[in-house]
């Protein structure tokens, strides 16, 4: 089992992409929405690629309120 703070090697040695998006901010009442900006890299044969800057973005409505701050690290499986 992995902690929080750590990614398991296996997954990072088996990720085609990995995407990085620190400090995700979601806040919501009644209407909400979702802001960050974060970097992709491909894994390339000769290693790693530049990365790709990103900004993710969103809305949702509906019966909620609060916010919260997330870092997402996604390793990306498969090249389709």
């Amino acid at each position: 089992m992995a902690s929080d703070s750590s990614i398991p090697r296996a997954l990072v040695d088996k990720a085609q992409a990995i995407a990085v998006f620190p400090g995700v901010l979601k806040a919501a009442f009644i209407v909400g929405g979702r802001e960050g900006k974060g970097v992709i890299s491909r894994r390339t044969e000769a290693g790693w690629s530049a990365p790709a800057f990103f900004s993710l973005s969103g809305g949702s409505f509906g019966a909620q309120i609060g916010a919260d701050k997330t870092d997402y690290v996604l390793p990306i499986m498969s090249n389709t």
